[in-house]
């Protein structure tokens, strides 16, 4: 079982990389990607094949946290008390963690980085770009 070019594309949108072709120089008249962007596809390519069904059900598991984001978002923020029923302020931090950590935990079973650009990952622990850094 060879992972779907859909499934690529989802572990390419959970990680943080583009879905365009991104050309950061040529070489040889053929666009280069960035280090990053190809070590995921590297990864992608060398999947070995009795991993899949782990990296398939992780992908599952991220679709199914952002969906939850994606509905906590269009419900608005909710009232802060209601006929005595106190709702979870934090949750859309609270899933924007678990959204990050387990897309982290995809890195890891591909052996590959997230992308350092992807906003979502800059605040975390992660290592990612946070910005210029100041040199005096």
């Amino acid at each position: 079982m060879a992972l779907s070019d859909a499934d690529v594309a989802r572990a390419r949108k959970h990680l943080g990389y583009t879905a365009a072709r991104p050309v950061g120089s040529y070489a040889f008249g053929f666009p280069v990607l960035t280090e990053p962007q190809f070590l995921f596809e590297q990864s992608m390519k060398t999947l070995v094949p009795a991993n899949e069904p782990d990296v398939v059900r992780m992908l599952d598991v991220l679709d199914q946290i952002l969906c939850r984001q994606e509905a906590v978002a269009m419900d608005g923020a909710p009232a802060e008390k209601a006929e005595g029923i106190t709702p979870n302020l934090n949750e859309p931090d609270w899933i924007e963690k678990e959204y990050v950590r387990f897309g982290k935990r995809l890195a890891e079973m591909l052996g590959c980085p997230v992308c350092p650009w992807a906003t979502r990952f800059q605040e975390s622990e992660s290592g990612g770009m946070t910005g210029n850094i100041r040199v005096r």
